[in-house]
């Protein structure tokens, strides 16, 4: 068996205890100097000196990683004489002969060694100096020394000394080391477990704080009086980390700041240290280990480990040759167990418990039961199976218990039956568990490796194929390696570790805020329920309190608005509590303002919370692994709720808070839960909207209303313009406008029977509708001129508070009620005829329409007379009234009866020109009526409204405005009178009368198949005997003039003409043509005139069958383009012939006819 062959020294597994081992002679047996104790005792012998000023200083590491097994060798140093006969003099020599000689140099210290408890450090350093003065000598000044101390003791016990004098004590104990016979050199403190002084004097309860050990280092540095003191503490954490928690942040500076004044050494010993270690504490018989072949075979698999790059070739002293003094520790299992125990257990200390324990599965169960041989190697799945035997993993990092929670059910739940396989298992899960390791992926290749000691191991490497078929080892597509579940693995509690590490505690909420659910507008439910109108306050957090001044002032956009104003613990809660007070006594009336305290309890929950955010934006490799990624969405949604809960009264006042104080108006008021808040908030709703009408619909009153609502609201406008005088405005059945109209119009009274007749009403004195409409008749009165938009917002501020969809019901009615006194105008134009999409305009732009009211009492009523009256007798229409509206309407529904051509013609008079262009620009009407269409028609000789003192000549007024409604009618019967003059004067007629009859006569010679398309059209058109003299000349006017009759412009006529001459000059020549053949058109007998103009103007003809083939023999044909082809100009050769062959064209047109 292996154990017969192998042993472990057991001196490396009892903890160090300086104060005991100190006399201890062989205590040091086996100590061994590692890089870090040489880099720890090459600082000390350089600060130790006695010119050093730098003589504080702190050893940090882990738990068993060798700091106090240093610390006990340091005292030894001092203790004993430094030379090549004493332990650590030899131990020195035979690892840095150099180190040596430094130490010889330092001064002989007297070393006093302290255990910390949690107790308070100035009671402790007093107790051991009394300790160490108690065996001196006896004399009157060691008396007088004891005497002082046992007075501090007794008097700091009771509270009534400070700490800091034990170090006038300190200093009186270090003169009186100084003399006498036996004269120390120096003083040194060594304080194991100084953290226990720390961890005391970290509670605020006590007394004691960071400024004593601050003292304590500037007593044991800085200029030497009598003889050096030094002081070495020995923690496992930084200075910081033993204070009250992550929230104190002022004392965690202040802690780190007394840290600077200790020199830090860092003991962390490497895992080369660790393996030299184990191979030292490992006695082995060499000759059973030379018969087995362990030295070669050990040679070879950690050979091949340091080419794989899990281990380093400068493993042992001796290089990868000793490998045989780690047997039987495999290489792979070896570097896990380093690291387990680094992760999970206390360094050297727990990995020399491992080789000496005799439980199952560790280092002596399988040496006792396992044959010594050159193949028997303790592999990762051994060390799993040590790991399951334990049962639980003593570590409080989540993903870790995570982790090895999955790799015990993989374990006790997955169907595998081969060894390789179940060894592949706990290889994969034991190396997933502790990764990430330095120069270790988990590739199928190291898990070859680790198993049967080859990478390209087949029975392995097929065990991991089914393995990974059967979904019980997953590879990551990114680097290939194995592991128990389907991702990527990242320790979480290391990367948050890392994040907090890297984040400053949020002293203010900030934008962790903006993570939390918006905040729902507060409802005033009993205001509500009394008026019918659904009013909100919305929630505002203000982090900033620079920000309150400038919200507190701004005008209020909502019916009502809350300002939360939180208060830090680093705040004065009473001063920003007045300070807002102040501020809410000039806020708008609606606007409330809260005070919030927030604790440290908040922000502990806070920083937790940004801390995983952080994390769950930063980690790249959470992309790739879902189980990690879900772990961190769920830890931020477990908080994020948590945070909530904790802060819901910030962004929900419903809830209430009694760590809130509430101002509206200059006024405290008392709201303890949210019943009590919306009570205040229907108050201050009541009397802010106090003049705004009760509308019981939630289709219409509301701020955004649905798609369906918005549709029902336009077409109930649309009827009330329409069907006013129709009952229920001729709604049937029930669509959504009908509930809207019954709501409010009818119940209202705003649309009401009277006379026999419906029409909309005045709302009485009294009625919920009274104020608002009087305000808008007032608004009018008063402008005159207002806007759209203008009404709308009106009455959207308080203390009216109408929703807009109710506010153009209400504009509708008026508007119907005022049609005499009232016009609308939409982009400075008047409106006339009031239509749906003006309707749909007005809803979505109602900044681009405005009201305007009519004073009637301001125009002579005699000049409104005059217009009724000619308005009457030439623009049909219903009976008129003398009132600027009625007027301007019936003025404008002529004016837009007017075809394009009369607007634009120039040969209108000047004086018509200038009205017609006076009415395109739809003007004010009051100005129309009573300065611009008189001085536009030359009545007014100057700009000037007709009043009560003006003098106006009606009968002319009347006269110029019954020639303008003549002339705009009849332009177009003008204008075709001019069409038929022109007509005579191209065909040659002189009665404009006979030009239809002598067309139609002329083109009853033409031949009847006519391709030309406008001759032809001219043609039938003409004999068309459907069409009067007025179609037929309109038709002709299209056909000719290129445009409709109603569109022509002035020049229209000249093209008229040539269009006219051109059509009419082909038909001649037809008519002519047909004459000189005396035939009639027919497939047989088509011919072709070529007409040839010569130098006098004078024009022939020659006349050819349209088909001459046969007549020329092809060949004929091609010697006739051969030889004109030979001239200069062949077409000069064809018109001379063309013209010798011609003859004259037959007479005029009159003799053709």
């Amino acid at each position: 068996m292996i154990k017969d062959a192998l042993s472990v020294r057991s001196r490396y597994v009892r903890a160090v205890n300086i104060g005991r081992d100190l006399n201890d002679a062989n205590a040091l047996d086996g100590y061994l100097m590692t890089d870090t104790v040489r880099h720890a005792l090459a600082r000390l012998c350089q600060g130790l000196v006695a010119s050093s000023s730098q003589r504080a200083w702190r050893i940090t590491g882990s738990y068993g990683s060798g700091k106090s097994a240093f610390g006990l060798f340091l005292a030894n140093l001092f203790t004993h004489p430094v030379n090549k006969r004493s332990a650590v003099g030899r131990l020195i020599d035979e690892d840095s002969p150099e180190l040596l000689a430094s130490a010889k140099k330092l001064p002989r210290y007297e070393v006093i060694v302290i255990t910390g408890t949690r107790s308070d450090a100035s009671v402790a350093l007093a107790n051991v100096l009394l300790e160490h003065v108690n065996q001196r000598r006896s004399s009157p000044t060691q008396k007088q020394l004891i005497r002082r101390l046992n007075t501090f003791i007794t008097a700091r016990e009771k509270g009534r000394k400070a700490p800091a004098a034990v170090l006038g004590l300190l200093a009186e104990v270090r003169t009186y080391l100084a003399s006498g016979v036996n004269a120390a050199e120096g003083l040194l403190l060594l304080v194991d477990e100084m953290g226990r002084w720390l961890e005391y004097a970290a509670d605020p309860e006590t007394d004691i704080d960071a400024s004593f050990f601050q003292a304590l280092a500037e007593e044991c540095g800085g200029r030497v009086r009598d003889i050096p003191v030094a002081i070495v503490g020995i923690l496992h954490q930084r200075f910081e980390d033993y204070t009250a928690g992550r929230r104190d942040k002022r004392s965690g500076l202040e802690w780190a700041k007394v840290a600077e004044r200790f020199e830090d050494i860092t003991f962390a010993q490497s895992f080369e240290s660790t393996a030299r270690l184990v191979a030292q504490a490992m006695e082995s018989d060499a000759n059973a280990y030379k018969r087995a072949g362990i030295g070669p075979r050990a040679t070879a698999l950690y050979t091949q480990a340091v080419k794989l790059g899990a281990l380093e070739s400068s493993l042992l002293p001796g290089g990868i040759s000793e490998a045989g003094r780690l047997y039987p520790f495999h290489p792979m299992a070896l570097a896990s167990a380093v690291a387990l125990f680094r992760r999970f257990g206390q360094n050297e200390r727990s990995t020399f418990s491992f080789l000496l324990a005799s439980e199952p599965f560790a280092l002596q169960d399988f040496i006792g039961r396992r044959r010594l041989t050159a193949d028997t190697w303790y592999r990762v799945h051994d060390l799993c199976d040590w790991m399951l035997a334990q049962g639980s993993l003593r570590t409080l990092d989540e993903d870790r218990l995570k982790r090895w929670a999955l790799l015990q059910e993989v374990l006790r739940a997955a169907p595998v039956y081969e060894e390789a396989e179940v060894q592949c298992l706990k290889t994969v899960g034991l190396l997933n568990l502790l990764e990430p390791q330095s120069g270790i992926t988990i590739t199928a290749e190291f898990v070859a490796f680790a198993v049967a000691d080859q990478v390209n191991a087949k029975h392995v490497l097929d065990a991991i194929a089914k393995l990974v078929q059967k979904s019980l080892l997953y590879v990551r597509p990114a680097t290939q390696e194995l592991c128990l579940w389907p991702q990527s693995s990242v320790d979480v509690a290391s990367e948050l570790a890392r994040v907090r590490k890297a984040t400053t505690p949020l002293t203010r909420l900030g934008n962790l805020i903006d993570l939390l659910p918006s905040p729902r507008p507060m409802v005033a439910h009993r205001h509500y329920l009394t008026t019918g109108t659904l009013r909100t306050a919305y929630v505002q957090l203000v982090e900033d309190l620079k920000d309150v001044p400038k919200l507190v002032s701004t005008p209020l956009n909502s019916d009502g608005e809350i300002l939360v104003v939180p208060c830090y613990p680093d705040q004065d809660y009473k001063a920003i509590a007045k300070r807002l007070e102040k501020l809410s006594a000039s806020a708008p009336e609606g606007r409330l303002l809260a005070l919030r305290r927030i604790t440290e309890d908040d922000l502990e929950l806070a920083d937790e919370l940004s801390a995983w955010n952080r994390l769950e934006r930063e980690c790249a490799d959470l992309r790739v692994d879902t189980y990690a990624r879900n772990e961190v969405r769920q830890s931020v949604h477990r908080l994020t709720s948590a945070l909530v809960h904790r802060l819901a009264d910030l962004r929900s006042p419903t809830q209430g808070s009694r760590d809130a104080s509430w101002w509206h108006s200059g006024a405290a008021l008392e709201i303890a839960d949210g019943r009590e808040l919306n009570r205040q908030l229907s108050l201050i709703f009541d009397h802010r909207f106090a003049q705004a009408p009760k509308v019981r619909n939630e289709l219409i009153n509301r701020s955004v209303v649905s798609t369906a609502a918005a549709a029902a609201r336009q077409r109930l406008l649309e009827r009330m313009f329409s069907h006013e005088h129709v009952e229920d405005l001729g709604i049937e059945q029930t669509p959504p406008e009908k509930a809207i109209y019954l709501s409010v119009l009818k119940d209202s009274g705003l649309h009401t029977i009277r006379g026999g007749e419906w029409s909309f009403q005045s709302p009485a004195p009294g009625s919920d509708w009274h104020l608002a409409w009087a305000a808008l008749h007032e608004m009018l009165e008063e402008k005159g001129l207002i806007s759209a938009k203008d009404v709308l917002t009106h009455f959207a501020a308080p203390p009216f508070g109408m929703r807009e969809s109710v506010a153009l019901l209400l504009i509708g009615a008026f508007l119907c009620v005022q049609r005499h006194n009232v016009i609308l105008r939409e982009r400075g134009t008047y409106i006339t005829q009031l239509e749906d999409s003006h309707i749909a305009r007005l809803i979505k732009r109602p900044e681009t329409f405005e009201l305007h009211m009519v004073h009637a009492q301001s125009t002579t009523l005699a000049a409104l007379e005059v217009y009724r009256d000619v308005l009457s007798a030439q623009v049909p229409g219903d009976d008129l009234t003398a009132t600027v509206p009625e007027l301007t309407r019936r003025l404008y529904d002529w004016y837009l009866s007017l075809p394009e051509h009369t607007l634009n013609t120039t040969h209108l008079d000047v004086t018509h020109r200038a009205a017609l262009a006076l009415l395109g620009k739809s003007g004010d009407p009051v100005e129309l009526l009573t300065v611009g269409l008189p001085l536009a028609l030359g009545v007014l000789k100057q700009a000037q409204p007709i009043d009560a003192g003006s003098k106006l000549n009606l009968q002319l007024l009347r006269s110029r405005l019954e020639a303008l409604l003549r002339a705009g009618s009849d332009r177009l019967n003008v204008l075709r009178a001019d069409i038929l003059k022109v007509m005579a004067e191209e065909v040659g007629v002189r009665d404009p009368a006979a030009v239809r009859s002598h067309v139609v006569a002329l083109a009853d010679k033409a031949q009847d198949e006519v391709v030309d398309y406008a001759l032809k059209a001219f043609i039938h058109r003409s004999g068309d005997g459907q069409r009067n003299e007025a179609q037929w000349v309109d038709s002709l006017a299209s056909l000719l003039g290129g445009r409709s009759l109603e569109t022509w412009h002035d020049d229209t006529l000249l093209r008229f003409r040539a269009e006219l001459r051109r059509v009419y000059t082909l038909l001649t020549r037809v008519v002519a043509l047909a004459k000189l053949t005396g035939k009639r058109s027919g497939p047989d007998h088509t011919v072709v005139a070529v007409h040839v103009v010569d130098q006098k103007g004078q024009e022939r003809f020659v006349t050819v069958p349209a088909d001459a083939n046969g007549l020329m023999p092809a060949e004929q044909m091609d010697d006739l383009r051969a030889a004109l082809g030979q001239f200069p100009v062949p077409a000069y050769v064809l018109a001379r012939l063309l013209l010798e062959y011609s003859v004259q064209l037959p007479g005029t047109p009159e003799e053709a006819a």
